[in-house]
């Protein structure tokens, strides 16, 4: 498939495809592709048959308190099942990616990128629950944080951005990531200092999918009336946020409904607007102030009526210039890459 000896290929299993690309060892990308499906996924696997050294980085999303970028061990891989249940839908589909990977490479090197680790940062008063110690600390139970790899690419690009300009980076920077998981993070000094998505991806604003954080009082409610604990957790994480509410997952075509009245899709949508806005206000609290806001993944990047109506509340409590408002398109596999080339080294 490539005419390089030596490749590594970055994975990224979303919930609706898995994102690889192929780059050289110098940094010359030669393939992206979105794979469908686990049946996809093997057969671009086996397509690079025949390379000689293929390195393989894979997106992970909860190592719990394993964050650091690390080659994959039989006790790395034994440490993201684990973690399955406090990531159910990503854990899930990088164990069956780096299954398949040693099944087809069993020679080959496969590391392991947390979207943990960004938020290795956060003080204590930011990522400590105030529930029984006991039980908090033998179950793995903080705010871990999620969104890592993207939001360092956020990082990255803004840097860029800045220095281009010959100006200082923001000291207090507000990124609002949207996409089909949707978080807010507080970075102060490039460095995440607290941030919406917590102990699981279900947690923080709603989403496309989830619901984002509810009262617990959910569960015995509900279980009284028939519904187990898992659920529960399934509806939450797959029944719950526009898809729960409207029966679609297009919010490109929700937001265009919202704009033009539609009630039930304006309701969602100023829902959306409203929990946004609560965290970002929360935040600039927080660091003293705001800087700059930024907005990232396919519904943050990619749709501005939402980020008018977003910035139209926000500019009222924290006046921002143009300049200080940011649409960033992310790109994780740049960000892996390097963490990657960093191990091998």
């Amino acid at each position: 498939m490539f005419d390089h000896k030596s490749i590594i290929v970055t994975v990224n299993p979303g919930s609706t495809a898995t994102k690889v690309k192929a780059f050289s060892l110098d940094g010359e990308v030669l393939s992206e592709e979105k794979l469908p499906d686990i049946a996809s996924f093997r057969s671009f696997l086996e397509k690079l048959q025949g390379t000689s050294e293929v390195v393989f980085g894979i997106r992970v999303v909860h190592g719990g308190e394993q964050d650091e970028t690390t080659f994959v061990t039989d006790e790395v891989l034994s440490r993201i099942r684990e973690f399955t249940l406090f990531a159910p839908i990503h854990n899930t589909l990088a164990v069956e990616r780096i299954e398949l990977i040693r099944e087809i490479y069993p020679s080959s090197r496969v590391v392991a990128i947390f979207d943990t680790h960004f938020h290795r940062t956060i003080p204590e008063e930011h990522r400590t629950y105030l529930i029984n110690r006991e039980i908090r600390d033998r179950f793995h139970l903080r705010k871990y944080g999620f969104h890592g790899i993207a939001l360092q690419s956020v990082v990255d690009t803004l840097e860029k951005q800045y220095e281009g300009k010959g100006k200082k980076f923001p000291e207090k920077l507000v990124v609002a990531h949207l996409g089909g998981g949707c978080s807010i993070t507080a970075i102060r000094n490039k460095k995440s200092f607290a941030t919406t998505m917590e102990l699981t991806p279900v947690s923080g604003i709603p989403m496309i999918t989830r619901s984002g954080s509810v009262d617990l009082g959910i569960y015995p409610i509900l279980t009284a009336q028939g519904f187990s604990v898992e659920d529960v957790y399934r509806i939450l994480n797959n029944e719950s946020g526009f898809y729960g509410v409207l029966g679609s997952k297009d919010t490109k075509r929700i937001f265009e409904q919202a704009e033009h009245g539609d009630e039930e899709s304006l309701l969602a949508f100023r829902i959306f607007v409203s929990e946004i806005v609560q965290r970002i206000s929360a935040y600039a609290g927080l660091m003293g102030g705001l800087d700059a806001i930024a907005f990232s993944g396919g519904i943050g990047y990619g749709n501005a009526f939402l980020r008018s109506s977003v910035l139209e509340k926000i500019t009222s409590l924290f006046p921002l210039k143009e300049n200080q408002v940011h649409a960033i398109d992310v790109n994780e596999e740049s960000v892996m890459y390097g963490e990657i080339i960093q191990l091998m080294v």
